[in-house]
């Protein structure tokens, strides 16, 4: 069943956005994957405080949005802010992002007619993540092997079939599933691993797959970004990286495997080097060169993330 936003109610809404628009704007709310609510807190995100609950079920009752619209629309912006501690202000942390990022927040609002049925909006950007993974245009084309690849342009055309108003065969399904699982299986790449995992994982009916997309394109949009972040590291740091890389997919590899926490340890500690990064993650100082990093490489992410983000704009404003 359908559900309308703002129960067609032009003046809801108004009501909604602009409460919530002047703590927004003045970097207030978070803009988080999860529901963030909790009236004896200040720490609230954007869509929690929209609809004032962490519930899922009455936010999209009091707004008439799928939750995972607002997600992802929260997600494209989540990766690119920067957020610490801060007791000084009302809500204890403060939040900082490039204005071309954060004013994605009000728009994606604003393009909302009362009375939309967003349902479609995550199918189909889901369906145009997938072909652009499956493209030759992608940044990490070259990353991706050719049986990842193919499965992914498999599932895309699945999935296509579906929304223009097919019902496909359960042994579809099933056949693409199986060549999805072998793919991740056989892949050697480092950073193809995440992008033929995410594939892996997507092998389903888009509309039944919605509510979850967030959380697994959360994956490909991290890979994405470090990607375009790669040259700004130095050469040591990329090997770094790579040793990350191998260690995470070696726990995947265990993981898959059946293996339990003592043999993923087992495994790590036959990786000295990537043990070594991996454990390093949290220090102070290669906290503090990765932010370095994430700043100056602005110029190549904000430009991916806000192509994103003018995509669900205007599945949100077609809807």
């Amino acid at each position: 069943m359908s559900i309308r936003a703002f129960g067609g109610d032009a003046a809801r809404k108004s009501a909604m956005v602009e409460a919530v628009r002047p703590r927004w704007e003045s970097n207030a709310l978070l803009p988080a994957t999860i529901l963030k609510w909790d009236a004896d807190s200040e720490i609230h995100s954007l869509g929690g405080a929209l609809a004032e609950t962490d519930d899922r079920a009455t936010f999209e009752e009091k707004t008439g949005i799928p939750l995972e619209c607002a997600m992802l629309c929260e997600a494209l912006m989540a990766l690119a802010v920067d957020i610490s501690a801060d007791p000084t202000s009302a809500q204890g942390f403060s939040m900082r992002g490039p204005s071309g990022i954060l004013s994605f927040g009000m728009e994606w609002l604003d393009a909302v007619r009362p009375g939309a049925d967003l349902s479609e909006v995550v199918p189909q950007f889901a369906a145009y993540i997938l072909g652009i993974i499956s493209s030759d245009v992608f940044a990490l084309a070259g990353e991706i092997e050719p049986p990842v690849k193919a499965v992914a342009a498999q599932i895309h055309a699945l999935w296509l079939r579906e929304l223009a108003g097919e019902t496909i065969a359960s042994s579809e399904w099933s056949i693409v599933r199986r060549k999805a699982m072998a793919a991740t299986t056989s892949n050697r790449s480092l950073f193809g691993h995440t992008i033929a995992t995410f594939v892996e994982s997507v092998a389903w009916p888009v509309r039944s797959l919605a509510p979850e997309f967030v959380a697994l394109f959360q994956t490909v949009l991290v890979t994405w970004m470090t990607y375009l972040q790669r040259p700004f590291f130095s050469e040591e740091e990329q090997r770094d990286q790579d040793h990350a890389m191998i260690g995470w997919q070696r726990i995947d590899q265990v993981s898959r495997e059946g293996g339990s926490d003592e043999d993923m340890q087992a495994a790590l500690d036959a990786l000295p080097e990537s043990k070594r990064v991996m454990e390093s993650t949290f220090a102070p100082d290669v906290k503090a060169r990765r932010a370095e990093v994430q700043e100056q490489a602005r110029i190549a992410t904000d430009p991916m993330l806000r192509e994103q983000m003018n995509i669900v704009l205007k599945l949100i404003a077609d809807a």
